[in-house]
């Protein structure tokens, strides 16, 4: 029987504030969990308060374990001791969430504003991309440790709202140079359903990036992501023969 590949967890990042799949607060001995567990993934925002033992438990278990970036909320080990691999870790998926990456909304051409029926036709190729950087390096601090950080993105992933999915390494920006009617060279989606007229296609962007890191001798890289969305009208050009 084939093993299961286990999946790397995935650290979300906003633009208005960070936020992970998780947290545990080690100092205040205060735990969020779905099922009364001391480590998770989810959404649940119930805490429970944690006996010492649990507190103990949780530290071994959450900064110990093979995935120690399953870990959120480390923000105060002044009484850890030394800084180890798996702390330093921990911390780091702490201060990825803080990260300000480029909002990734998505872009199409040609633009359907500029033409007199205000959508794109079905059939038609549509050219996608995301403006801003594609790397970003910051420096971070946490409990009196500074953190260097670079984010690169790795691919963005553009969901149609047609039921399609086309993921991206690199992008080409749609200009006037363009021959009409010509695919994009690497990115690029073509509707053969229209929305119009109930509506728009709503396509959400999600940009995956590796983040770097490191601090006193130790170092790692963090899969993150962020997404944004837009909504593009799709119609059917029709020949009126007279």
């Amino acid at each position: 029987m084939k093993k299961k590949k286990k999946k790397r967890p995935v650290v979300k990042i906003t633009a208005q504030k960070g936020r992970a799949n998780g947290s545990m607060n080690i100092a205040g001995r205060r735990s969020r969990a779905q099922s009364g567990n001391v480590s998770w993934q989810g959404e649940s925002t119930s805490e429970k308060k944690l006996s010492q033992t649990d507190r103990e438990a949780a530290i071994d278990s959450c900064v110990r374990r093979a995935d120690p970036s399953l870990c959120f909320g480390v923000d105060d080990l002044a009484n850890a001791g030394t800084l180890t691999g798996p702390l330093a870790q921990a911390m780091a998926v702490n201060l990825v969430t803080e990260v300000r990456l480029p909002t990734p909304t998505p872009n199409f051409g040609p633009d359907p504003n500029n033409n007199e029926w205000k959508m794109l036709a079905v059939g038609f190729p549509v050219w996608l991309w995301t403006d801003g950087p594609t790397s970003v390096s910051t420096s971070a601090s946490a409990s009196g440790f500074t953190f260097r950080m670079s984010a690169r993105l790795r691919s963005t992933t553009f969901h149609m709202g047609d039921g399609s999915s086309i993921t991206c390494t690199s992008m080409s920006t749609y200009s006037s140079a363009v021959k009409p009617g010509a695919p994009s060279p690497d990115c690029g989606h073509v509707y053969t359903q229209p929305s119009l007229p109930k509506g728009k296609y709503t396509v959400r962007a999600v940009a995956d990036w590796d983040v770097s890191w490191s601090v006193a001798g130790f170092s790692g890289v963090i899969p993150a992501y962020n997404d944004a969305t837009a909504t593009i009208p799709i119609g059917e050009l029709v020949a009126l023969n007279r």
